[in-house]
């Protein structure tokens, strides 16, 4: 089995987008991004990775897209497109190898958009958010996190802006810890 993790930066209002691309510059999050999908499977919508202002460095990328669109960005053997999230999830298994001790789970990552984010927290076993400590104009917003369903597992203290311009921000950790009925 793989853990199904959701990742993402999101505002003090939960805006996670805005106009097609991130509503900030935050240097602190691409590391820390980078760092925790690197090697993985990341699935996202082709919003998303359309939206990708570089290569970013996992194992293979699933877009989720129901319109059989061109984009030359697609071209890149790592990338695969499905039009439905269950058959992106089991291609992801595939290539991730399955275990089901849980000690040698593998990860696929989820990185948005804000539709897939909310169909995927019915099956998500993990939420990773940087919490930014600011509002933020936006037209893509993250789900509620069901408190019922997960619970915070780890929460970073607050850390402080590095940058004149930058903001306050902090890691929060969430894990399952019930099912959701079918």
């Amino acid at each position: 089995m793989s853990n199904i993790v959701l990742i993402a930066a999101v505002a003090q209002n939960r805006v996670i987008g805005h106009n097609g691309g991130l509503p900030w510059k935050f240097p602190e999050y691409e590391i820390f991004y980078k760092q925790k999908i690197r090697d993985h499977v990341a699935i996202m919508g082709s919003k998303t990775f359309e939206s990708l202002d570089q290569e970013i460095p996992t194992k293979f990328n699933i877009v989720l897209s129901q319109k059989n669109k061109f984009c030359q960005k697609l071209m890149c053997s790592k990338t695969e497109i499905f039009n439905n999230l269950q058959f992106a999830i089991d291609r992801a298994k595939i290539i991730e190898g399955a275990s089901t001790k849980p000690e040698d789970r593998k990860k696929i990552f989820i990185l948005g958009g804000s539709g897939i984010y909310k169909k995927c927290m019915k099956i998500a076993d993990e939420i990773i958010i940087t919490k930014i400590d600011k509002d933020f104009d936006g037209d893509i917003f993250f789900p509620e996190i069901p408190s019922s369903i997960f619970k915070p597992v780890y929460i970073d203290r607050e850390l402080l802006a590095e940058k004149p311009n930058s903001f306050n921000y902090r890691f929060e950790y969430y894990r399952r810890c019930q099912t959701l009925p079918s």
